[in-house]
């Protein structure tokens, strides 16, 4: 997980199966290295192996508020998160982005085009819409609860966000009871 903010994902840290939560500069760089060197390995694996899609453990890398991070170091950072976005599928490598500001100057187009499926939540104009969505409608959304999904597939559907915290606090709860990071889950490490 990796919050610049260092505010959102705090809640996080002692759920078995997260094993980073990194919220500096250097040590998000550092960890998106790691990410690449993982999947490059495991593209090694593949291509001696003669497979297609790796067979193993998946890595998710969620970032809350890419934004923040362009500002503070977008020439290190785009290549990083534009090489996972590429060619991290095949590798059980997800990423997952988010963003308050979807404007074209903080988050550049070559990044935008790697991710196959994009949610867009109210923006505050048909520009911000089309940057993530390729199309103009999501400034049109409700406040709360309302998205538009532009699948993979280049088809676009309309949807609910469910925002349950009773729920997920009962969930973060079961985790919780499961073990911690140090013997459970995490089988090895990135480094």
């Amino acid at each position: 997980l990796i919050d610049p903010k260092r505010v959102t994902f705090t809640k996080f840290r002692h759920v078995p199966f997260v094993e980073q939560i990194e919220t500096e500069t250097g040590a998000i760089l550092q960890l998106l290295r790691d990410i690449v060197a993982t999947m490059e390995t495991r593209y090694t694996n593949l291509s001696n192996a003669g497979l297609n899609q790796y067979n193993g453990e998946h890595i998710f890398v969620i970032i809350d508020e890419i934004a923040d991070l362009m500002v503070v170091c977008k020439k290190e950072i785009t290549p990083l998160i534009q090489r996972i976005a590429q060619l991290g599928r095949a590798g059980n490598i997800h990423l997952i982005v988010a963003t308050q500001c979807p404007n074209r100057k903080i988050i550049p187009a070559e990044l935008t085009v790697n991710f196959g499926g994009r949610v867009a939540l109210r923006c505050l104009n048909a520009i911000e819409s089309r940057q993530l969505i390729n199309r103009k409608g999501a400034e049109t959304l409700p406040q709360y609860w309302r998205c538009i999904y532009l699948h993979c597939d280049g088809l676009y559907y309309a949807g609910n966000i469910p925002y349950m915290p009773g729920e997920i606090q009962n969930i973060m709860d079961f985790w919780l009871k499961q073990g911690n990071n140090d013997d459970y889950f995490i089988s090895h490490s990135l480094k």
